[in-house]
């Protein structure tokens, strides 16, 4: 009677031990496997905002700030985002995403005209243009 009590007790001290060595060792890629698809960019759910649709050329440059997300909807940091315009220029041309998942871009212009911006969120191209109409006129 001894021994089953001996074995059940050997039997219970294995598992435990098996089932903390296995934690310890396998937490960080069992955690990796199951994040594994939020890290991935949906050009669905990423967002290009502009401060403001129209501006004068002599007026303070608009505001465009890139919001990338996952498919759930999270932002997602350290993302490489590039925008191109068909008119104006831009503060920079390419950033890193913060820790809020966006980068922000300053657009200015000397020429009145429509801008379209397009941009590249982590190798994937945007599926549509903002556009910003610029004229001689300072806005109201």
């Amino acid at each position: 009677m001894n021994d089953k009590k001996l074995y059940a007790f050997f039997f219970a001290f294995v598992l435990l031990f098996t089932m903390t060595v296995g934690i310890a060792v396998f937490r960080g890629p069992i955690r990796n496997v199951t994040r594994a698809g939020q890290d991935i960019v949906s050009i669905e759910r990423s967002v290009l905002l502009a401060s403001t649709l129209e501006s004068s050329i002599s007026g303070t440059p608009v505001t465009i700030t890139v919001f990338v997300r996952n498919k759930d909807g999270r932002t997602l940091d350290s993302k490489a985002v590039s925008l191109s315009t068909t008119l104006g220029s831009l503060d920079v041309s390419q950033g890193l995403t913060d820790k809020y998942g966006r980068v922000i871009f300053k657009l200015s212009s000397r020429v009145p005209g429509e801008a379209l911006i397009s941009g590249v969120i982590d190798g994937q191209q945007t599926s549509q243009p903002l556009t910003i109409k610029f004229s001689e006129q300072p806005n109201n």
